[in-house]
């Protein structure tokens, strides 16, 4: 045989091994029950938390998170109390799995406010409030169509694989069901 159909004969190989390969991913995300659907990735980052610490999204590698926005209009108690209120079934879902992060993304003093309030929960290290810049509330709510009940659930990989209006409880409930096929 000659070398250029030995050549072909390899390259034609390594493509049905990948289109094979591919399809099965396919397959097993569907039977997972999200398909192939995703929202895009999430942008790096690297935010200050509410006790001032650096918070990467290098630390979310590998782990499932739930991101949500409390926009800048939140500037009264009553505002960002409510707005965090709507997180607060899932957060009690997910006590004591370090497997899944909460994230509240801020870019006023509110982070004060939600502090306060989520000190006040059972303790946990799942829920962290963050404090981004005005550019990357924008790349956000771009997914979010800048509505602070909306919340979307991240990968393992980054990838956003849903986005939901936790103001309806089906709506939340669906959110901590996909959340652990996810896991």
């Amino acid at each position: 045989m000659s070398e250029t159909k030995k050549t072909i004969l390899a390259w034609v190989f390594l493509i049905t091994l990948g289109s094979l390969t591919g399809i099965s991913i396919i397959f097993r995300d569907v039977s997972n029950g999200f398909g192939t659907v995703t929202f895009g990735s999430i942008a790096p980052f690297e935010l200050q938390t509410n006790s001032n610490e650096i918070f990467s999204s290098k630390e979310l590698s590998g782990r499932v998170w739930v991101g949500h926005t409390i926009n800048d209009y939140c500037t009264a108690e009553d505002e960002c109390i409510s707005a965090l209120k709507m997180f607060v079934p899932i957060y009690e879902e997910l006590i004591g799995d370090d497997d899944v992060k909460i994230l509240s993304f801020m870019i006023n003093e509110s982070s004060l406010i939600a502090n306060m309030y989520i000190q006040s929960l059972p303790s946990s290290n799942n829920w962290e409030i963050l404090v981004a810049s005005e550019d990357y509330e924008k790349h956000l709510n771009s997914y979010m169509n800048y509505n602070s009940s909306n919340a979307f659930i991240v990968d393992q990989n980054g990838i956003i694989r849903g986005i939901y209006d936790i103001q309806s409880k089906s709506n939340a409930k669906q959110l901590i069901e996909d959340l652990i096929k996810l896991i």
